[in-house]
């Protein structure tokens, strides 16, 4: 039945998918399994989208199969990039497991489209999957290695919209968000109070390490905070 999905008729392939979501009902792990072993095998535009949007159906069903979602996130096309990223939230919380260092690694991808997929798929799992949350927040604690001084500089403002989108999940990274604000580049600063300003409500414990930057030295700082 699969295989049908790269049939040229479209309504043979929009039948195949309904079927596969029917017999994801009784045999959901399997129907999952096969359906992410076709996706890296379908060339045609159309069909692979088809296939991106039956894995968003089959939703928690292809958790262990966050490897080849992420692989999604270096296509060309934008809407196969969003839609990928679509089915890795709609896997939820297991898709950890499977997707973590594969989409990771795609925040420091040399093309700046795909690398942006890379930022806004962690984004957006942060929020539902701690272990997102900090794995990248572990970045603010360390330097990346051998990388420009540029791509370091971007990928620590790429940390904090992450952060942002993480909402209480980033709430063991306040303190070191908070150093954001300190930071000689206005950009990372910039990035930091964005940052606190998605987080809203669960950035309340932060209000005092904030409040004392008012009385930092450095007029930048004052200002961020």
């Amino acid at each position: 039945v699969t295989a049908i999905l790269q049939h040229q008729e479209p309504v043979c392939s929009r039948t195949a998918a309904k079927a596969l979501c029917k017999l994801a009902d009784h045999s959901g792990s399997k129907v999952a399994a096969a359906v992410a072993r076709e996706l890296p095998m379908v060339q045609d535009l159309t069909a692979r989208r088809l296939v991106l949007l039956l894995m968003v159906d089959l939703g928690p069903l292809v958790a262990p199969h966050g490897k080849v979602l992420a692989s999604q996130l270096d296509h060309q096309d934008s809407g196969i990039r969003v839609t990928a990223m679509q089915a890795l939230v709609a896997a939820g919380p297991g898709v950890a497991a499977s997707s973590l260092e594969h989409v990771q690694k795609r925040m420091m991808h040399p093309h700046c489209d795909n690398r942006r997929a890379g930022v806004d798929a962690m984004r957006a799992l942060a929020s539902i999957c701690p272990s997102y949350a900090r794995a990248v927040g572990k970045g603010l604690q360390e330097e990346p290695e051998d990388v420009s001084a540029a791509d370091a500089l971007r990928y620590k403002c790429d940390i904090f919209r992450v952060l942002g989108g993480a909402k209480e999940n980033a709430q063991p990274f306040l303190e070191d968000m908070c150093y954001g604000l300190e930071d000689k580049d206005w950009a990372v600063r910039r990035a930091a109070i964005e940052a606190f300003e998605d987080i809203e409500e669960h950035a309340e414990e932060a209000a005092p390490m904030v409040a004392k930057r008012l009385l930092h030295h450095e007029p930048d700082v004052r200002r961020a905070a």
